[in-house]
Order: C-alpha cells, then sequence, then structure tokens
C-alpha cells in the first residue's frame, strides 16, 4: 500500500519488487547503501519506491561484477556513471602480453622507431628499464625495448608524466629482477642435470609461458584485493579520526564563567565541548587573512561541530598552501581528512588524502620555535599517519614522530608564557594526559600495522593503565589485548 502524499511502500513491497528479502533490503540500510525508512509507529516503515531500482543495480554489481558492498556505495555515491566506474577498473588491470621478436633496430634509428626523444631514452637505459646490447652494429634495441619506450610514450600522451612512470616502473622493475633471480636459482637448483636437454628447453619456453601469465593473473588478482582493502580503510578512517579530537576535557580549572576574550571564550567553550557557541563566538571575530589564530580557532569550530562545508571554505580561503607556521599546517590537514566523511566515490577520499599529507610532511620539517604548538601539531601529523590506509604506507612515520614528542619540555614552555592560569593548569592537567592516552592507542595501532605486536602490547597496557577504565579507549584498548595474546 503507498502512501498518499510520497512514493513510499512497506518492505513486502519493496521486496517484491526489487526481487530480493526484507532481510537483504535491512541490510543494505544498515550498511549506507540504501536511505533509512519512514517509520510511521514502532512496528511500522515506509520505504521509498525509487530505492527498487537501486536494489536491482546492487544486485547486478554484486552478481555481474563480484563487487563487495564497500565498493559497491562507493560507486553508487561517486555520481559517475557505473561504466565509466567500470571502465576505469578495466583500464587499471588491463595487461599485454609482451610479443617476441628478433629484429634489433640500431641507436641512429630508434628516435624514428618509437617517436620519442633520445634524451627520454637514455633516462630509460640509465634506469635500466630498458637495456639495449652492444653488437657488431654498436648500440643496438630489441622489440621488447621498442615495445618499453613506446608504453611510456603512450603514457605520456593520456596525461600520465614521465617521472610519475619511472617511479611506477622501478617498482615493478625491482620486483620482477628479484623473482628472475630466485626463479633461475630454483631451476638450477631443483632440474637442471636431472632432466634431458630436450625436456629442459621445453620446461624454459612452454612453462615459462605460464609464469608470464600468472604474472598477469595474480596482479590482477592482488590490485583488485589491493583496492579493496583501501576502500575499506578509506571507510573506517572517520572512525578512527574521532579519537584525535581530546575534547571536552573534564573542565576542572575552567573558570566557572567564560572569558570577555574572544579567543579564550572559543578555547572555553571547545573545553566544554559546546562546539556550536564555540563556533559562534569566533564568528564574532571576523579573522584577517594574518589573524591565524583566529582562522584556526574559526575552522576548528567548523570542524568539530560537523560543518565541513564552512572549514572547507576557510582552508581554502586562508590556508590554501603549506605554511611556515604548524598549526595552519595542522587544521587544514585535519579539515581535508574529517571532510573524507562526506566525500562519495573514489577519486574525491584520495585527492583529500593527497592534500593532507601536503600539509603533514611541512609539519615534519619544521623547527617552530612556539614548542607547544609544534608538539600539538607533530601529535595530528604522527596520529593520522599510523590511521591513513596501507597504500599510503605511512605507518613507521606515525610511530617515529609519536615516539619522539616529550611533553615534559612543553608543561616547562607552558609556564613561561603570558597565558592565564585557568588555561595554563587546564592545557597541563587535562589536555596533555588526554592527548598522551590517544598518543599510545595510535602508537599501538601503528605497531600493529607494522607487524610489531610485542610493542603494541606495550602501548595497550600502558593506555589501560591511565585511561579511566570505563571509558571507550579502556575497552578498545582491552579488545586489543586478546586480539594480540590469543
Amino acid at each position: 500500500m503507498k502512501t498518499k502524499e510520497n512514493n513510499l511502500i512497506r518492505i513486502g513491497q519493496m521486496a517484491k519488487k526489487a526481487g530480493v528479502s526484507a532481510p537483504t533490503i535491512k541490510h543494505y540500510v544498515n550498511e549506507g547503501l540504501l536511505p533509512a525508512p519512514v517509520k510511521t509507529s514502532r512496528n511500522m516503515a515506509y520505504y521509498d519506491e525509487s530505492c527498487v531500482e537501486r536494489i536491482k543495480l546492487i544486485k547486478k554489481l554484486q552478481k555481474e561484477k563480484f563487487l563487495p558492498l564497500d565498493v559497491i556505495k562507493r560507486i553508487i555515491d561517486s555520481g559517475e556513471t557505473i561504466d565509466e566506474d567500470m571502465a576505469m577498473g578495466k583500464a587499471i588491470l588491463k595487461s599485454h602480453k609482451i610479443p617476441t621478436k628478433s629484429k634489433f633496430i640500431k641507436e641512429s634509428q630508434i628516435v624514428k622507431r618509437t617517436g620519442y626523444p633520445l634524451e627520454k631514452i637514455r633516462l630509460l637505459e640509465e634506469e635500466e628499464l630498458i637495456q639495449p646490447v652492444i653488437n657488431e652494429n654498436g648500440k643496438v634495441y630489441d622489440e621488447v625495448d621498442c615495445q618499453i619506450i613506446e608504453l611510456i610514450k603512450h603514457r605520456e600522451e593520456i596525461g600520465v608524466r614521465f617521472d610519475y612512470s619511472i617511479r611506477v616502473f622501478r617498482v615493478y622493475r625491482d620486483a620482477i629482477k628479484q623473482a628472475v633471480a630466485k626463479d633461475t636459482s630454483i631451476f638450477a637448483m631443483d632440474l637442471v642435470g636431472d632432466i634431458p636437454t630436450q625436456k629442459a628447453i621445453r620446461l624454459m619456453t612452454e612453462a615459462d609461458e605460464t609464469l608470464t601469465d600468472f604474472m598477469v593473473c595474480y596482479r590482477q588478482k592482488m590490485s583488485k584485493i589491493t583496492g579493496e582493502v583501501a576502500i575499506r580503510q578509506i571507510n573506517q578512517l572517520p572512525k578512527s579520526l574521532k579519537f584525535l579530537n581530546f575534547f571536552p576535557v573534564d573542565g576542572n580549572e575552567l573558570p566557572k564563567t567564560p572569558p570577555k576574550d574572544n579567543l579564550l571564550r572559543c578555547f572555553y567553550y571547545l573545553c566544554r565541548g559546546n562546539y556550536t557557541k564555540a563556533k559562534n563566538t569566533v564568528a564574532n571575530i571576523k579573522p584577517t587573512s594574518s589573524d591565524y589564530d583566529a582562522i584556526n580557532f574559526s575552522i576548528l569550530a567548523d570542524v568539530f561541530s560537523g560543518d565541513m562545508k564552512s572549514a572547507g571554505n576557510k582552508v581554502k580561503k586562508y590556508l590554501s598552501k603549506p605554511s611556515a607556521y604548524v598549526l595552519n599546517n595542522a587544521v587544514a590537514a585535519l579539515t581535508y581528512l574529517f571532510s573524507i566523511s562526506e566525500a562519495g566515490g573514489f577519486s574525491e577520499p584520495m585527492l583529500n588524502i593527497k592534500k593532507t599529507l601536503g600539509y603533514l610532511k611541512r609539519i615534519e620539517k619544521s623547527n617552530e620555535r612556539h614548542v607547544f604548538s609544534l608538539d600539538f601539531a607533530r601529535y595530528i601529523c604522527g596520529a593520522v599517519y599510523t590511521m591513513l590506509p596501507e597504500a599510503v604506507n605511512l605507518y613507521q612515520e606515525g610511530v617515529d614522530i609519536l615516539s619522539r614528542l616529550d611533553w615534559t619540555v612543553t608543561r616547562k614552555k607552558l609556564e613561561e608564557t603570558a597565558f592565564p592560569e585557568w588555561l595554563i593548569r587546564t592545557i597541563d592537567y587535562e589536555i596533555l594526559p588526554a592527548i598522551e592516552v590517544r598518543i599510545n592507542r595510535f602508537l599501538a595501532e601503528g605497531y600493529r600495522n607494522l607487524g610489531q605486536n610485542e610493542n603494541a602490547l606495550l602501548h595497550l597496557n600502558e593506555l589501560l593503565a591511565i585511561s579511566d577504565p570505563d571509558s571507550e579507549m579502556a575497552e578498545w584498548a582491552g579488545m586489543q589485548r586478546i586480539l594480540i595474546t590469543k
């Protein structure tokens, strides 16, 4: 039965039209693939009839493309056509067998043969991506060399930079060289001398073709698996990010009434966890392009209150590029990271991560004299490195940064500032301990990602010792310790 005002139908009707079961529809809702139903009573809910086609599309992608729900959600949310996303996937995984020919190309003819500049060809030689030989005709290139040159050339023609191609090809060059060396060693130790020469030749030719096919198949498989893992980790990133925020604090050292100064008032409300009042307070400041403290407070208030559109606009206006001021970089990085939760598709989340890294890398190199600002920014940098997807490969850097933080120095420096006493005591007795709890969490995560469970266990034990026994952080640490020690 449809409602009169809207195209709303009951779950049984939608299940029948879409050709799925009611539990399947509820599962899709829980996974965020379908909007939540409109509840009219405790036991009655209505779904938008337009979801029927969406369900059919989800089933089609599952059945025909063998895609997991995490990937399907990103495709549907991206706003791109399904055909375009599928074509992109095929382009990423596509490989060709290299033909073998006996013709050699002289050095004087290689530019004409490939249509590629000689200086770039020589760079490919230096990188050992192509390997010409010297014979009676001088330096000559075989067809494999020519095809590799043409592959690089084609990548440039479709918009892939030469330096990027070199970096990627190096990865495969090193892996293939190592694999071939091992393969040769195994063959020599296991087969050479034990079988007739003709059989050995056959194994080296016909069996080698299967290895070539295996490399193509395995790369496709690993690309799919790695892509799925990266997407899953991107989807989980917003859950990890919430632990970066150490607000609100207990507020035992805060004054009974908010301070008059707008910046101090904003900090006061952040400590209370009242992000809306913090945001409204900063709105009265009207920061200029050089008033970075007001800008950063304004953006943080937006981020913590969930107004990512406003935060993003301010970052683009005031903090569009990494600067020498570490807090600018930390705040801009947080804005791009927290925006991932609202980003659909594949490209936008990865672009946000790329922009985040631009700001965080500047923090790594900073020597700012303001110790608290620098340590806070490094805390953000190290923590984010431990939670980014595995493909970014910054776990070790994150662990190193967090391990080097020394809050004892920070506490001493705070005593030399002109901050109000309540602010210094709040930072010293509440904010820094809260950060220390989180550092131990992120170090535990980082070491687990690196496969160093003993080090992870040390920080889990420390986390349990210094955190509230009834807190979510302590519960998480207890569960992780069970997983490591079982």
